[in-house]
């Protein structure tokens, strides 16, 4: 059996793709905040809490495992949660903080500062239907499906500027079910069955057909 010119390049271009360098982002969820221990709403819509003390040992537990990844960049939310966590890491790594609107937290609207007991005693239907519907969205906040856009633009955007690479980004709880969602293609009520807990790591790649695969969840350093 003769072997084309046509097999060959064909050949040629799946090998590439198979030994071709994964980019690897690894997701931090930031550390513990007074409204992170008392399981109130607090959103991207404000710049939110400081870390707690608790927190703040979250960042540093993440910051050593994170000291042999070789990761080359780390960008973070603006809000006051993530910058603090990123910092930690960022020094350990020796890299700058790159900040990204697209990563701060969902928008919770009028939840915003509730617990997630009042949010569900005073807007029950609301409350179901946004981790079931994706349209739908809190009162004077962000739907599921507009988070999952820019957290799309902003997976994308990190990968397009470091092909191959390893990239950690400090996020929020909602953020990073969103990622996974959208990693696993899953259906739309398995966002509220995640629970990322604060500095936790993720960890998402490219494969050789360049579509994104889970590799870690929730991992606690």
């Amino acid at each position: 059996m003769q072997t084309t010119r046509e097999d060959t390049s064909r050949d040629a271009g799946v090998h590439a793709a198979a030994t071709a360098p994964s980019t690897r982002l690894i997701v931090v969820r930031h550390g513990h905040t007074a409204m992170t221990d008392a399981q109130m709403c607090s959103g991207g819509g404000v710049p939110g809490p400081p870390l707690n003390g608790s927190g703040r040992q979250d960042a540093m537990r993440a910051a050593a495992a994170l000291a042999s990844s070789g990761a080359v960049a780390v960008v973070a939310s603006p809000l006051v949660r993530t910058l603090q966590t990123a910092e930690v890491i960022a020094t350990e790594l020796g890299v700058e903080v790159h900040e990204d609107d697209d990563w701060r937290e969902c928008d919770f609207g009028r939840w915003e500062g509730l617990t997630f007991v009042q949010m569900r005693e005073r807007y029950p239907e609301a409350a179901s239907r946004w981790l079931r519907v994706l349209s739908a969205a809190p009162p004077g906040g962000e739907s599921l499906a507009q988070l999952a856009g820019r957290v799309t633009r902003a997976r994308d955007r990190v990968a397009a500027g470091h092909p191959g690479q390893t990239v950690v980004v400090v996020t929020h709880s909602v953020v990073i079910r969103s990622l996974i969602h959208l990693t696993l293609e899953a259906a739309p009520n398995a966002i509220g069955r995640v629970r990322p807990a604060p500095g936790s790591l993720t960890e998402i790649r490219t494969g050789v057909d360049g579509e994104w695969t889970l590799h870690s969840f929730g991992a606690r350093p």
